[in-house]
């Protein structure tokens, strides 16, 4: 009884450990690259993928499931053809974003003042 009981427990502990760890890929960032490059063509602008000792990856996936399905290409480019590189975290909109999206925008179009015209009405 005692044994079957600790088995029991050990399960339990381990399958909440194991199922914690699934979804870790759903907490990248995913963070846009603009690049300035001296020869044709002169700029870039695409997602960072990897950054290596001489070579800055940019891929053209939108979203982190493009990653999963493999549903983007990278371009590579030299250290040393990059005159001007900018990056900026891409910011994904939160439910509470969209869910106020949703209904301010029908709101706001309906509060939009139309003219009259009054001369017909004498």
């Amino acid at each position: 009884m005692r044994t079957t009981l600790l088995i029991a427990v050990l399960i339990l502990c381990l399958a909440g450990s194991a199922a914690a760890q699934k979804d870790s890929i759903w907490k990248k960032k995913l963070y846009k690259a603009w690049l300035k490059l001296n020869k044709e063509p002169s700029r870039q602008k695409e997602e960072l993928y990897e950054i290596q000792d001489s070579l800055v990856v940019l891929s053209n996936a939108i979203n982190i499931p493009d990653y999963i399905d493999g549903n983007f290409n990278v371009s590579q480019f030299k250290v040393s053809s990059i005159e001007k590189i900018k990056i900026r975290r891409k910011r994904m909109p939160t439910a509470l974003q969209e869910k106020l999206f949703i209904w301010v925008m029908p709101t706001g179009v309906s509060c939009i003042p139309i003219p009259i015209n009054d001369q017909g009405c004498r």
